[in-house]
C-alpha cells in the first residue's frame, strides 16, 4: 500500500520511519508523520504532514548498542566467573563461567537467585551480608579481594577467591 492510500485510509500517519536520499546523495533517516485534511465542506485539502530528521539519534542509538555488545562482549569473556548483584544481593547478571562454577544455567540465576543463597555457611553468609552492606555504606571499610566458599547446584563445596567492588554508578 503507498503512503499516500494508508494516509487516505486511516486518515493519518505517525513516525513513519523511512530513508531519504537528499540531492547531495547524503542519506538521511526521519518520521514521517501526515494527517489527512478536510476543508469545510468535507472535502480532502492537501496532506499535512511534515518530515522529523532522526538522523542524529539513530547514530547515536547504534553507537549505544554496539557499546553494549562490546562491553557484554568483555563481561561473558573475561575468563572469570562474573556476577553483577543487585543491593538485595539478587543476581542481575552472571556469565556462562559463573554459571558453569555455579551449576546453574544464567537463566536459572539471573534475577532469580541470591548470591547469598550460594554461601556454603552461614558464619560466611553472614561475613558475606556484612561486607556486602558496609561496601555499600562506606566501600573502604570492607576488603575486596577475599576467599569464600561457594556451594554449587549438586551441594558440592568450591573454593573460590573474590574480588567485589562497586560499579560506577551505582
Amino acid at each position: 500500500m503507498m503512503l499516500v492510500d494508508r494516509v487516505l485510509a486511516q486518515g493519518e500517519l505517525t513516525n513513519f520511519e523511512s530513508r531519504l536520499r537528499r540531492r547531495d546523495g547524503t542519506v538521511i533517516i526521519g518520521n514521517l508523520n501526515v494527517r489527512l485534511a478536510r476543508d469545510d465542506r468535507g472535502e480532502i485539502s492537501p496532506l499535512e504532514g511534515f518530515f522529523e530528521n532522526i538522523t542524529a539519534q539513530k547514530e547515536v542509538e547504534q553507537e549505544l548498542r554496539s557499546s553494549e555488545e562490546w562491553y557484554r562482549s568483555v563481561f561473558e569473556n573475561t575468563g572469570a566467573g562474573t556476577i553483577i548483584i543487585e543491593e538485595d544481593t539478587t543476581i542481575s547478571l552472571a556469565n556462562t563461567g559463573f554459571a558453569t562454577l555455579a551449576g546453574y544455567s544464567k537463566e536459572e540465576i539471573q534475577s532469580r537467585m541470591k548470591w547469598t543463597d550460594m554461601v556454603a555457611t552461614p558464619e560466611e553468609r553472614f561475613r558475606m551480608e556484612q561486607y556486602h552492606y558496609r561496601r555499600r555504606r562506606d566501600g573502604a571499610a570492607v576488603p575486596i579481594n577475599y576467599e569464600s566458599t561457594l556451594k554449587d547446584r549438586d551441594g558440592a563445596n568450591k573454593r573460590v577467591f573474590l574480588r567485589v567492588d562497586l560499579l560506577a554508578g551505582t
